[in-house]
């Protein structure tokens, strides 16, 4: 729920500062013999373009189902989707060995494969917990839940 709620803030503020972006005008000198500065928005592409795309994009992920999300990159975004699948594809050929290594790591949290990889692990546990209190929390009744502490 605060991941919904941080993400809509962003997009807000991007829509913002687009809308900002696009009644300010040109910089760029006119084509008139004055030269003054232009009053119509550029039309060049520009970064509230790509801020644009990429706020559709962020949107899309968010917003979203995963089934839905998947067809619509494996018809706008062929490469992505390729990558996809040889990542998924991996972890089935791996599933084994990286469950046995994630058991060894909470059996023995000092164990040391890599410094990459107990900081990955770290993080990995502490959004799992992160995760689960949430869980908790919303599991309980709503009047044991303390609103405003």
């Amino acid at each position: 729920m605060a991941l919904l709620l941080c993400s809509l803030y962003i997009i807000l503020s991007l829509n913002m500062e687009e809308e900002a972006i696009a009644t300010a005008p040109c910089e760029a000198p006119c084509e008139a013999p004055c030269e003054a500065p232009c009053e119509a928005p550029c039309e060049a592409p520009s970064a509230a373009t790509s801020r644009a795309a990429d706020l559709d994009k962020l949107t899309l992920e968010l917003l979203m189902n995963k089934t839905n999300y998947k067809k619509y990159i494996e018809k706008t975004d062929p490469k992505k989707f390729i990558e996809r699948q040889d990542f998924l594809a991996r972890v089935r050929k791996y599933r084994r060995r990286i469950l046995a290594l994630t058991e060894e790591y909470l059996e023995n949290p000092d164990t040391g494969v890599s410094l990459d990889m107990n900081q990955a692990f770290d993080d990995y546990v502490k959004s799992a917990i992160r995760y689960l209190e949430d869980m908790d929390i919303q599991s309980r009744p709503l009047e044991d839940v303390k609103l405003f502490v």
